[in-house]
């Protein structure tokens, strides 16, 4: 029995000892017996030596969130805490100047007070941290200049840290243990490339830090201004401008003011950018423009030289030839002109509210109105002198051969003949010379037409549908292309509610070039008399090019080109290979303000505009290179020298 009970008193003794050891150093898992009673505890330091500026993280529990509620100090010395664990159980600080060896206490603040609470010892060497070298401010310094800064950001940076510049060292000036300055002449860096920078840190301890590259670049010379549009004005360098350099409304001054910046435009020189203003210049004005801002290359080049460049108020190349026709019905007179086309020496005038199509020759000064094909109100032809149109002014004339609110281009053949839209459900006709009528398409699945022209052979026409048509003249066989939308390879032509469409075709037929009202935009379909047309982009509501995959383009301020139309309603192809887009322009609150052209290069990259002072409708250009705007609002056409 007496052996028996000595066997269960060592049981119990083993089983005390190991209940001990599983409860910590201190009693308990936390210090406490095994129960965390929410008051905060150091429990190990890491490192726990080091030199001044080196960092430590104290591990432990329940600190307090936010930086300044955990006070942290080296043998008495108060350091800078930095960063908090979410989670509460560490604090990373630096070692501060003028620590010594000791414990660490902290004050840590829970919102009931003040606690102190003390940890480990922390042994403060002599050993100086190994520095780190991560980035240099700025990186290239620009040729020229006596002096030039740079900010040399990292780590472990001491009072006693040298600086190397092309290994030779350089007098530095320590901001911070993460930052340095320098200050550079002329005479260490005389030539262009790349001089290395380093950081050293003596023994004991410390090191050296990356090697990283400095560049001395040409700077950038500003070399002219040039306006190109009544509130745009081209500045162009002789390196590759930083347009990111420029894009704050600080960077130019006009002189006389021309108010704010609006934009700042890119253009496919990289030599270039476009200013855009707020107000508009004054005719025949002499201006100075002058660079404020910090403009510099794409390779880091400040500016240099000039900073100011004289400039001519806008020019734009059309010039006004003439201008063409009255309120009327008559042969000499229009009722909204919405389109113009041209074939050899004559002119069509497709007239909305007149019922008609004008016919005239032009001539190298002028015009000579001919008459009108449609209906007198007796019989469908050609008919000239005081004829008037069936239903001019504004009505539509009973169904039969009689043309009804006509929209768009024509198409003209080879014999004078006149493919034309016919409205209110009636299709596309076909005028003869002499106006003899001919039904071509009938309407079938759409209620509208506008016609496009006549190209490779093939009438094409835009439709109600949301659909381009195209069909061939002579056998009548028809493609469409399109749906109604906003996506790729969709339109929204607005034809219900008054939007003309237009299309232009470039001389290769590669590409055609269709408005669209409804989405304000410029709409690119390749191969289009193909068997199988296909979307190539759209310009506008924010591009900066045609743009296949309408990528949204939200309002970025002060920066790159944002291309936007209201309502385009005319398009032409110019002879080098250009295009010029006709839309309503500026609107003030719900009235349009004037009407704009606005030219852009073949990628849809913005080149200049022009102010009008009517609100244009469709355009073309006749055989002798001349362009042609109408002007529906005033019943006239405009005749501009290119």
């Amino acid at each position: 029995m007496s052996r028996i009970r000595s066997q269960l008193w060592t049981l119990a003794l083993l089983t005390s000892a190991t209940l001990l050891i599983g409860c910590g150093e201190d009693g308990g898992s936390n210090g406490d017996g095994g129960k965390d009673d929410g008051r905060p505890r150091i429990q190990r330091l890491d490192p726990d030596r080091g030199p001044v500026g080196s960092d430590v993280v104290v591990h432990g529990v329940n600190f307090a969130p936010g930086l300044a509620n955990n006070i942290v100090r080296f043998n008495g010395t108060v350091s800078t805490t930095f960063e908090v664990d979410p989670e509460l159980k560490w604090v990373r600080t630096r070692v501060p100047s003028g620590a010594t060896t000791g414990p660490i206490t902290m004050q840590v603040d829970l919102g009931d007070g003040l606690e102190t609470i003390e940890g480990p010892v922390f042994t403060v060497t002599d050993d100086k941290p190994m520095p780190t070298l991560k980035s240099l401010s700025p990186s290239a310094g620009t040729m020229g200049f006596t002096e030039q800064k740079v900010t040399l950001s990292g780590g472990g940076f001491v009072t006693a840290s040298r600086v190397l510049f092309n290994g030779k060292e350089i007098e530095a000036r320590r901001t911070a243990s993460t930052s340095m300055e320098i200050t550079l002449t002329a005479e260490d860096a005389p030539t262009i490339g790349g001089y290395e920078i380093q950081v050293i840190n003596d023994p004991p301890g410390g090191g050296s830090s990356e090697k990283l590259t400095f560049r001395m670049v040409e700077g950038i010379r500003f070399l002219e201004a040039t306006a190109v549009g009544p509130s745009r004005v081209l500045l162009r360098f002789d390196r590759p401008v930083d347009r990111a350099s420029a894009a704050s409304r600080g960077a130019f001054e006009f002189s006389p003011g021309l108010r704010r910046i609006e934009r700042i435009h890119g253009t496919d020189d990289p030599n270039s950018l476009i200013v855009e203003t707020e107000r508009s210049q004054g005719a025949n004005v002499d201006y100075t423009v002058t660079i404020t801002g910090p403009i510099t290359s794409t390779e880091g080049g400040r500016l240099v030289g000039e900073k100011s460049r004289a400039f001519r108020s806008y020019r734009y190349p059309p010039v006004l030839v003439a201008s063409y026709g009255a309120q009327g019905c008559d042969g000499t007179t229009l009722r909204g002109p919405v389109s113009v086309s041209f074939r050899g020496d004559k002119g069509y005038i497709t007239e909305s509210d007149g019922n008609q199509v004008q016919v005239f020759e032009v001539e190298p000064t002028g015009a000579t109105f001919e008459g009108f094909l449609g209906n007198d109100g007796t019989s469908s032809g050609f008919h000239s002198g005081a004829a008037v149109a069936a239903g001019c002014p504004g009505e539509i004339p009973e169904e039969g051969e009689a043309l009804a609110a006509p929209r768009g281009a024509v198409g003209v053949d080879a014999e004078g003949g006149v493919y034309v839209s016919n409205s209110q459900g009636r299709g596309i006709v076909y005028l003869d010379a002499d106006g003899a009528w001919a039904d071509f398409v009938p309407a079938a699945g759409w209620n509208t037409a506008v016609m496009q022209g006549l190209h490779g052979g093939k009438v094409i026409f835009a439709a109600d549908d949301g659909r381009l048509h195209l069909v061939t003249a002579s056998s009548k066989a028809e493609t469409t292309y399109g749906q109604i939308g906003a996506g790729p390879g969709a339109f929204t032509f607005a034809i219900g509610s008054g939007g003309i469409p237009a299309m232009a075709m470039d001389p290769s037929q590669e590409f055609a070039y269709i408005t669209e009202p409804g989405n304000h935009r410029v709409h690119r379909v390749q191969a289009p008399l193909s068997a199988s047309p296909a979307f190539a982009g759209v310009l506008g509501k924010g591009s900066e090019r045609f743009d296949s995959e309408l990528t949204p383009f939200p309002d970025p301020g002060p920066g790159m080109l944002r291309t936007e139309f209201t309502s385009p309603s005319g398009i032409v192809v110019l002879p080098d290979g250009m295009l010029l887009v006709a839309d309503e322009g500026v609107r003030q609150g719900s009235t349009v303000d004037r009407g704009r052209l606005q030219k852009f290069e073949a990628s849809g990259l913005f080149r200049e505009e022009l102010y009008l002072d009517y609100r244009p409708g469709g355009m073309a250009i006749d055989g002798s290179g001349h362009l042609w705007v109408t002007d529906p609002d005033n019943n006239r056409i405009h005749r501009y020298s290119l």
